[in-house]
């Protein structure tokens, strides 16, 4: 066993304190998302998620300050692995806007395809707190998409409206294709967004819309 004096740096059973701390946070995440599968986000109390983790209070306050915060970083952290998943795409994958459009519908999808994932974000709306870590996610991806799209780090205010039309369209469907409102196939569905967002790029690409 290393001789380690700091109390950060200390291990227990192979892991650092640091490391205890992560694993600690990834299971009230996930003891989280689990009891929102069995009762949607109005059900969670932090005493639910501890035991649920079989973790005490001092752990669950030790990663977040509130329950509101546990439910925003479960969501963030969802949509930032997409974003994560669109960054690492193979180039040849998303050498035309279709392609790019095509994997993020699919990669948006892919996560989830976790019903309990799929289940948060469809109640996201409803709450002050997971609605603000949704926009803000959307504002991440408006810039994503416009960067792959232009090559550019800057865009015009039309360029950022078209895109956050898209994006913030497609958030909107997306919840009600998962809670069944819309009458569509995956592929139908994925179809759908793709051809919208393809003409939306074409747009983005335009230099001008006065005619």
């Amino acid at each position: 066993m290393p001789n380690i004096d700091s109390e950060a740096g200390r291990r227990y059973a192979g892991a650092s304190a640091s490391e205890r701390r992560i694993d600690r946070r990834s299971q009230l995440v996930e003891a989280g998302l689990d009891l929102i599968l069995e009762g949607g986000v109005a059900s969670l109390t932090v005493l639910a998620v501890c035991q649920q983790a079989k973790l005490s209070k001092r752990y669950f306050y030790e990663s977040f300050e509130s329950l509101d915060a546990l439910l925003a970083i479960a969501l963030t952290d969802v949509l930032s692995d997409v974003a994560r998943t669109i960054d690492l795409a193979d180039p040849r994958t998303i050498d035309t806007p279709a392609g790019v459009v095509t994997l993020a519908v699919e990669a948006i999808l892919d996560a989830f395809d976790d019903s309990r994932v799929a289940r948060l974000y469809i109640e996201s709306a409803g709450y002050p707190h997971l609605l603000a870590a949704r926009e803000r996610a959307v504002a991440a991806f408006v810039d994503q998409l416009l960067a792959m799209i232009t090559g550019r780090a800057d865009s015009t205010a039309r360029q950022i409206m078209l895109a956050q039309v898209l994006i913030s369209g497609t958030t909107h469907v997306v919840a009600m294709w998962l809670n069944g409102t819309l009458a569509l196939t995956r592929d139908q569905f994925v179809a759908t967004l793709v051809r919208l967002g393809t003409e939306t790029a074409r747009l983005v690409t335009e230099p001008s819309v006065d005619r």
